[in-house]
């Protein structure tokens, strides 16, 4: 399929208008930014995954290894147990970082008589520049032909105390959010290794329990036959 696009591509290459090629190239770079964010993400997932498995590994080793746990549901108890326990010193920082910034913006709102909290969206999208995307009809679909138009400056509100308390509620709002997002998902991260390193090493396999009993019986030593004597006074009795 791919190899039909490029060769009718090739093909009407000529005929194609200035604005369609422009078209094609502003839709490719949109195409390959959102693979490579969706390929980066997907790295983070699993770089999170791996550490946050191995931590489930290092608190539960010694209690596997001193059978202090008998069982797959006591196994599950105390790991997330100490999972909830380890997302509660994460999580703190962010929440807190969250609570003292409505705070902040809660006591100037009461400073000033007025409880509303309108201008933190005003500034906070004063701080970004908007863009303009030139639209046409390509192929049927209503897309980006050309490459974005600056239609309005980013503004900075450093000379009003308003300004410098939204940047400081953006900034910890931000982070608040991003933080506690990733202590969920290493939180999920623990309890999914949990669950599988639990039914994997209380795995009842009937085969392996054989094998075990047959090697045990190969390394016991042979029932040594009963003596003449033995059995004179066996019959005896």
């Amino acid at each position: 399929m791919i190899n039909n696009i490029v060769l009718f591509l090739a093909e009407n290459s000529d005929k194609m208008s200035t604005i369609s090629k422009r078209t094609l190239i502003v839709l490719g770079f949109i195409i390959i930014v959102f693979f490579l964010a969706i390929g980066y993400l997907v790295k983070l997932i699993k770089y999170i995954l791996k550490i946050q498995g191995d931590y489930v590994n290092e608190t539960m080793y010694q209690v596997l290894e001193a059978k202090l746990v008998k069982d797959s549901k006591t196994f599950r108890k105390h790991s997330f147990r100490k999972n909830r326990v380890k997302f509660y010193f994460e999580a703190r920082i962010p929440m807190l970082a969250i609570i003292c910034s409505c705070i902040l913006v809660f006591f100037y709102t009461l400073c000033i008589n007025n409880l509303s909290w309108s201008f933190i969206g005003r500034i906070t999208s004063d701080m970004f520049p908007v863009y303009s995307w030139p639209m046409g009809d390509f192929f049927g679909l209503h897309i980006p032909i050309d490459w974005p138009v600056l239609v309005k400056k980013s503004t900075w509100h450093f000379n009003s105390l308003e300004g410098w308390i939204t940047y400081i509620f953006d900034i910890a709002i931000v982070y608040g959010v991003i933080h506690f997002a990733v202590c969920n998902c290493a939180l999920l991260s623990r309890n999914i290794r949990t669950i599988t390193e639990g039914n994997k090493f209380f795995k009842k396999d009937i085969e392996a329990l054989k094998a075990r009993q047959e090697a045990q019986q190969a390394n016991q030593p042979p029932v040594p036959e009963p003596t003449d004597e033995l059995q004179e006074y066996l019959s005896k009795k």
